[in-house]
């Protein structure tokens, strides 16, 4: 009975009222304006026309730093629709870098663009790299202004948090099961979660949230020295879901030993907390003889990026997390 005197207490305010408290949620809290337009049909009408609340919900989306995912068609996304559900599904969620915490934090970010999406918003919005023609299909053009130029207000690039320890690879993976990264990307806690295994596909705003900010249409990862570049790429900005499946595609490839050197060279502060002087040699280049073997024993950590022109250059960091295999273990 509370619940529903409140409720119609609600109802019975005045559409101006509604109206003011309306717009006093920011354009970028996609979260809050989604619960507040699934309340009824006649708080769904304060946003307008069928037209006007795509817009809205358009705007909202890009300004929460959330980007489209690969086959997406942005013309053919009902935003309003894809924000109902990307909130059912993660909009609670109580990971520090996921739900509610992320949202806030990619519009922090977002609202360091100099210059703020306006109709039609894909286009207005500047993904550096990138420039769009909407009469008809789109174009990829790599701009002759280097990124941050009277474009952004931060002094430098920001790479997503949830890149900082939060993203893991299976420590095993059959190819043969076909779902790609989907069953292999896991996000971490910060402190573990017992019986919890968390897919990062299961998250649609971390795995939607823009990979850098400002975002980028391309981006070049080295895992090691200058050798074999991953490139993820996304017109419409890449995302961290974009750099996960560029690095599942060939976390399984094997390692040359000159490979390894320059990995190990890149953990040489750390590399003797997991070197024990009674490793196994042959054992310890098996379990790290792929670069997914490496992750295991060092995992990813984050990135450090050099100056950038066109696209950022992104190095991945590691940390340690356990020994290897040594003689008594063999």
């Amino acid at each position: 009975m509370p619940s529903t005197t409140c409720r119609r207490s609600l109802y019975s305010l005045p559409n101006e009222l509604l109206s003011m408290i309306k717009a006093e949620i920011p354009e970028s809290d996609l979260r809050t304006h989604t619960c507040f337009y699934n309340v009824s049909r006649h708080f769904a009408a304060l946003y307008g026309s069928e037209r006007n609340v795509e817009r809205f919900f358009e705007k909202a989306y890009i300004l929460s730093g959330l980007g489209i995912l690969p086959k997406e068609n942005h013309k053919n996304i009902s935003w309003v629709d894809l924000a109902t559900q990307i909130i059912i599904e993660d909009g609670f969620c109580d990971h520090p870098e996921c739900g509610g915490s992320r949202l806030d934090a990619n519009a922090e970010l977002m609202s360091r663009l100099e210059s703020k999406p306006a109709v039609p918003y894909w286009s207005s919005l500047e993904i550096y790299g990138s420039s769009f023609e909407f009469e008809g299909d789109f174009k990829d053009e790599v701009s002759d202004d280097p990124p941050g130029k009277n474009r952004y207000s931060g002094s430098n690039l920001e790479l997503n948090p949830l890149f900082k320890s939060f993203i893991s690879f299976t420590e095993r993976y059959t190819s043969s099961s076909g779902t790609g990264p989907y069953k292999d990307s896991l996000l971490r806690y910060p402190v573990p979660q017992e019986n919890t295994i968390s897919h990062i596909h299961s998250h649609p705003i971390a795995s939607r949230s823009f990979a850098t900010f400002p975002p980028v249409c391309t981006a070049f990862i080295y895992f090691r020295c200058d050798r074999d570049a991953v490139i993820p790429m996304n017109i419409f900005g890449v995302t961290v879901w974009d750099v996960i499946s560029q690095i599942h595609e060939m976390i399984d490839n094997d390692l040359p030993v000159s490979a390894l050197v320059d990995l190990l060279n890149d953990v040489k502060n750390r590399r003797h907390d997991s070197f024990r002087p009674s490793c196994d040699i042959i054992q310890t280049l098996n379990a790290i003889g792929t670069f997914r073997g490496f992750l295991n024993y060092f995992p990813w950590d984050g990135f450090h990026y050099q100056e950038w022109d066109r696209h950022p250059i992104l190095f991945m960091q590691h940390d340690v997390a356990k020994q290897l295999p040594t003689e008594e273990s063999a």
